[in-house]
């Protein structure tokens, strides 16, 4: 099989170039890279220089757009942009183990039902357990890792990357590091309503991926994600897009029923509790104040959308 490896970017070039290089340092490199840029100024030319300093003659598709305004319109800019089998959505702050593509195409070849597969971050394993248990009890019922499953447990492969072997069934991925087959890609599409930097559009596409192909994380295609060196949001923001993301995702992608909804309140509590935890940590109350935003928002938003079942 054939892989594109697809970077969305704006304004780091320095972590762009850093991605990059894991990436053509690579075991068994992409038959190309497709990096659509919507920075202010563009970084062809230093690519390029960064290819010739480490002997790479990898195809380079290089997009600079202005004009693109979120992030689900870059990744299908890209994706439109490339041609191979396999499509691997890079975000441009992680950095890719060596193996991470060899053994992200030996795991299509190995698992030939999968439409989808996740890398790990293995970033995650420093992270406090029982705050990744606790966050589990608050992403439960429709919200959780399988169908008819009880609680989201998707972390675990990222936790324990270096103790699993098998991949991980799981509904959702985390944008950063997602792969699918192309015509999966090609079938399901981006949410084009997702406009801006927001939240949920990789939860909102791996959801609807997963009705009709299987998902799975595989705990040996590993990247380390390094946060950007330019944030692209502060606190508030933060709390804000990821509160209105989720009323935006449970309106469209949730059956509409009382327990349903249930499950969704208690969602919107548990978040409400990080942002109070974090409020209090940081000594401020931005993540508070986003996360009331980010109701007001989300409920402003979900009156254009049909709750889904009543559609």
């Amino acid at each position: 099989m054939r892989i594109s490896v697809i970077i969305p970017t704006k304004n780091r070039r320095e972590d762009l170039l850093i991605t990059l290089h894991a990436i053509i340092q690579q075991s068994c490199p992409p038959e190309e890279i497709v990096i659509v840029d919507q920075s202010q100024k563009d970084c062809k030319e230093e690519i390029l220089e960064l290819f010739r300093v480490n002997g790479s003659k990898l195809d380079l598709i290089y997009v600079w757009d202005k004009d693109i305004t979120s992030l689900v319109e870059a990744r299908t800019t890209g994706f439109n942009k490339s041609k191979c089998e396999i499509v691997f959505f890079v975000d441009d702050d992680i950095t890719l183990e060596k193996n991470c593509i060899e053994n992200l195409l030996q795991s299509y070849d190995v698992n030939p039902q999968l439409g989808g597969v996740g890398g790990a971050y293995t970033n995650m394993e420093n992270m406090n357990l029982f705050w990744l248990l606790g966050k589990s009890l608050f992403t439960c019922g429709p919200f959780s890792l399988k169908k008819g499953g009880w609680f989201f447990t998707g972390w675990m492969a990222h936790y324990f990357h270096n103790r699993l072997t098998k991949p991980w069934p799981s509904r959702w991925f985390i944008g950063g590091m997602m792969s699918f087959k192309r015509h999966v890609v090609e079938e399901i599409g981006f949410d084009k309503q997702l406009v801006g930097h927001v939240f949920m559009d990789d939860r909102d596409f791996t959801f609807r991926a997963s009705k009709k192909y299987p998902l799975a994380i595989d705990p040996k295609v590993k990247g380390y994600h390094r946060g950007g060196m330019v944030a692209l949001y502060n606190m508030r923001e933060d709390h804000e897009k990821r509160v209105s993301g989720e009323w935006y995702f449970f309106r469209k992608n949730i059956d509409n029923t009382p327990l349903n909804t249930l499950f969704f309140l208690w969602r919107m509590f548990g978040s409400l509790l990080v942002a109070l935890l974090e409020s209090i940590h940081h000594g401020s109350l931005d993540p508070l104040r986003g996360f009331l935003m980010g109701m007001q928002a989300g409920a402003s938003w979900c009156r254009k959308i049909p709750p889904k079942g009543m559609d």
